[in-house]
């Protein structure tokens, strides 16, 4: 139960933490050899399903259709110079040091083939999403200088967060990772880059996403029980209201709850609070 101290200083720090949102987004990029499984076990723990139906087995060899995917995911993919095409990747490489066999080799796959020099690729979801992320082949990286770069951005096209690749070999055709995800649902686009320091081809086999959250504007509470499409010091009072009484309406943390009130949920609400409603 908290008491009236604690709850002025919970008062205090939610009105005086600027940028508290961001711890709810999160990175797959340092677990070169399960980053993928890291960004599944996340979803499902949430109550999310990975949708991994973007994997180029149906998309026509040759320049990247931008709306390919449009139709059934709700997903746009754009840049340039990608091309889809198949194949078992890059016939040589570097050996180069410290090298990673990642999440496995790729082996004959069909996929996009591109230079992160001469082009970016940009995702955009025609709804936002929770997570996102790309399977990647055959990334250059020994020195951290020729890494990839994703940065997830909301609907009004405010940065999200961003994450660099880990500073491996992956070479030669060894599969890479990248992923991120946001407790509150607010991923519209996701941009991927790179230096292409050294003018590598790099492949990509898989795009994975999962749905947001069913409420896009989970801090509004008040007034009970609906709110009113705003987001104000009333839903913050209101929410202290329920997390003194420990009910299930404070359960913020993780999206649908775990059954218990705690701290988790007060960071969990007090990022949505920030967020406000779109």
């Amino acid at each position: 139960m908290m008491h009236t101290s604690t709850g002025a200083a919970v008062v205090a720090v939610a009105m005086g933490s600027a940028g508290m949102a961001c711890a709810q987004v999160v990175g797959f990029v340092d677990n070169a050899v399960g980053n993928s499984t890291d960004f599944s076990n996340w979803a499902s723990t949430r109550g999310y399903a990975v949708n991994d139906d973007i994997n180029f087995d149906a998309h026509p060899a040759g320049p990247l259709i931008a709306d390919w995917y449009l139709g059934a995911t709700g997903v746009t993919l754009q840049g340039d110079a990608w091309t889809a095409d198949s194949g078992t990747g890059a016939a040589s490489g570097s050996l180069d040091c410290p090298c990673s066999g990642g999440e496995g080799p790729m082996g004959f796959e069909t996929y996009l083939r591109g230079r992160l020099n001469s082009t970016s690729l940009l995702m955009t979801f025609a709804q936002p999403v929770a997570g996102a992320g790309l399977m990647f082949s055959d990334l250059y990286n020994p020195r951290g200088d020729n890494g990839i770069h994703i940065e997830a951005f909301d609907a009004s096209d405010i940065p999200l967060g961003s994450f660099d690749a880990v500073a491996f070999n992956f070479q030669l055709n060894n599969l890479y990772f990248m992923g991120v995800a946001d407790e509150l649902g607010r991923i519209a686009r996701v941009e991927v880059s790179g230096p292409g320091a050294h003018g590598d081809g790099i492949f990509i086999t898989e795009v994975r996403f999962f749905p947001a959250p069913d409420s896009v504007c989970p801090a509004d509470l008040s007034p009970p029980p609906d709110g009113d499409s705003a987001v104000n010091t009333n839903d913050f009072f209101q929410f202290l209201t329920y997390y003194q009484a420990q009910s299930p309406a404070a359960d913020f943390s993780p999206p649908g709850g775990d059954g218990s009130i705690n701290t988790n949920d007060f960071f969990a609400f007090l990022a949505a609070y920030q967020a406000g409603c779109p």
